[in-house]
């Protein structure tokens, strides 16, 4: 397991991950980090999924570098699903999103977020 300093925005995590319905209930699962609290140890992330982006979801994002980024699967950022993460849920470190990907990540943030 990575030590927090050692997380920065745009890693890919896998982590363990609460159901919405059932917080009691968690799975690993891949997420993308955000943001970073060194303070709180706490980490913002967006959930990663591996069906094919839904045009009913805002900001669904392919990660067209899935391989590389370190997931094992084509995957799809769902940047409308952030999570709050705290220091034991991280399992590992997969990787880190590609340069391509992280662009089109912050681009969806944006449209969802910014105001």
């Amino acid at each position: 397991m990575p030590s927090i300093a050692e997380i920065d925005p745009f890693d890919v995590l896998i982590a363990s991950v609460r159901f919405e319905g059932h917080p009691e209930v968690a799975k690993p699962r891949p997420v993308v980090v955000i943001n970073v609290d060194d303070d709180a140890l706490l980490i913002v992330a967006i959930k990663v999924a591996s069906h094919a982006p839904r045009s009913w979801c805002p900001g669904e994002v392919v990660l067209a570098d899935w391989q590389s980024e370190g997931l094992a699967c084509p995957s799809v950022a769902r940047c409308s699903k952030l999570v709050a993460l705290e220091w034991r849920d991280i399992k590992l470190r997969a990787g880190r999103l590609s340069d391509r990907d992280r662009r089109e990540v912050e681009r969806a943030l944006r449209e969802l977020y910014a105001r």
